[in-house]
């Protein structure tokens, strides 16, 4: 039994861009939790302070474009391979021959900038986070996630009124979205390989078929076929030569 054919680009392109969809929304999801936790405030390079009656302060939060940017980035990140993929996947569904025919550079380009889009976000992510953890230590909390379950309760004053906030799965859901969002660069990183690879191959394919000229015909006097007519004494349709040599 033959085995079915493979293309050892696009095939694992077609599996990384799947992953990628997944792994973008794991990232994205727990970061959109915080904020509903903390009653949609960004907490992303916020400041807290451990009140000694065991309760934590916001004194304040970080930008909220911050987290949005890290949010509404997954829009594009997770529909883009989504719809790649699957065009990837239906082309070469038809015919492997599709991948030497497919329109690469556009989705190059794209790769490339996604990666650095994502780069740069998990870059704002792991920095907020670390700095907002920095203010979260004291006292009797010695890490970031003893910050999780040491304080009875989380509050900030917005304005005059006092407001209770859920802090007790920050550290959990900031842990998640930063592994995942550092994930999804290296599959990022993958992803513009794999085009930079099947860009080159199509490139290279196209030039050996530029080089290779149109097929030789026998139209005309001095074929192949005419040659033969005329040894054997033949007289060739459009001609009137005789081979005078010629002795049966």
């Amino acid at each position: 039994m033959a085995c079915p054919k493979v293309d050892f680009i696009l095939g694992p392109a077609i599996l990384i861009y799947l992953a990628t969809a997944i792994t973008e929304i794991v990232s994205s999801v727990p970061v959109g939790l915080m904020q509903d936790d903390f009653k949609g405030h960004c907490i992303l390079s916020g400041k807290a302070e451990y009140q000694a009656n065991k309760t934590m302060y916001v004194a304040s939060f970080g930008s909220a474009s911050t987290c949005e940017f890290c949010t509404y980035l997954t829009i594009v990140t997770v529909l883009f391979p989504l719809l790649y993929g699957g065009y990837t996947f239906y082309a070469l569904y038809n015919s492997m021959e599709n991948a030497s025919q497919m329109w690469v550079l556009p989705a190059m380009m794209f790769n490339a900038l996604l990666l650095v889009l994502k780069f740069i976000s998990s870059c704002v992510l792991s920095v907020g986070v670390s700095q907002f953890c920095a203010t979260v230590k004291g006292g009797t909390i010695k890490s970031c996630k003893d910050g999780q379950t040491v304080p009875k309760e989380w509050y900030f004053v917005d304005k005059t009124e006092y407001v209770k906030l859920d802090g007790s799965n920050f550290y959990s859901y900031s842990t998640t979205a930063q592994s995942a969002s550092w994930f999804c660069v290296f599959e990022w990183f993958l992803l513009s390989g794999l085009a930079l690879l099947h860009y080159r191959r199509n490139r290279a394919l196209r030039s050996e078929g530029s080089t290779v000229g149109p097929p030789a015909t026998n139209a005309g006097f001095g074929s192949s076929r005419d040659t033969a007519g005329i040894v054997a004494n033949e007289v060739l349709p459009g001609n009137s030569i005789i081979n005078p040599n010629y002795k049966e």
